[in-house]
């Protein structure tokens, strides 16, 4: 599917044919024909190139208290050879982590991490990533799921008690 950048592309092709009809300069056909044929091939080079990608993560720790920080790590293997590779890794609730890679080869995983400050308690669904690839200009991407969700518990905050008595009696 064309991009932002890619329909963008497409809108400024048909301005630039509809001003050729008018003016008949050649330059102007020109431009337009060679952006409607990058739209096209980026978007048959996404179309064959599939994001078969496996992902693993982990969460260090799975469980926290509020206010401490968990390291997430992103490991993908891809099946076969991709390039212009991108991740985003959502954690439902908390933020979004997006990752780009230039090249991803099946003998070496890709791995990424980041960090997630938790600020109120609850149970989070960590995943499932997203796995995009984009054509070299980035007028086209193909995007799929990868990978499952996983669980991320935040804990309330554990405050200690000031004033209790050291020991039992009278006082």
């Amino acid at each position: 599917m064309p991009t932002g950048r890619g329909w963008a592309a497409l809108g400024v092709a048909a301005a630039l044919l509809v001003l050729w009809v008018g003016f008949g300069e050649i330059e102007l056909m020109t431009t337009a024909v060679f952006l409607l044929a990058a739209v096209v091939v980026g978007t048959a080079f996404v179309r064959f190139a599939r994001p078969t990608v496996t992902v693993a993560r982990r969460l260090y720790p799975a469980q926290v208290h509020a206010g401490d920080t968990v390291t997430v790590e992103v490991e993908l293997l891809a099946s076969c050879k991709l390039r212009n590779l991108f991740v985003e890794d959502t954690v439902h609730g908390l933020g979004v982590a997006r990752f780009a890679a230039a090249t991803a080869v099946p003998s070496r995983p890709v791995v990424a991490r980041y960090e997630v400050h938790c600020r109120t308690r609850g149970v989070y669904a960590v995943g499932p990533a997203e796995v995009a690839i984009a054509d070299p200009f980035g007028l086209s991407e193909r995007r799929a799921p990868a990978g499952g969700a996983d669980r991320l518990t935040v804990y309330p905050l554990v405050e200690r008690l000031a004033g209790l008595p050291a020991v039992r009696g009278l006082d």
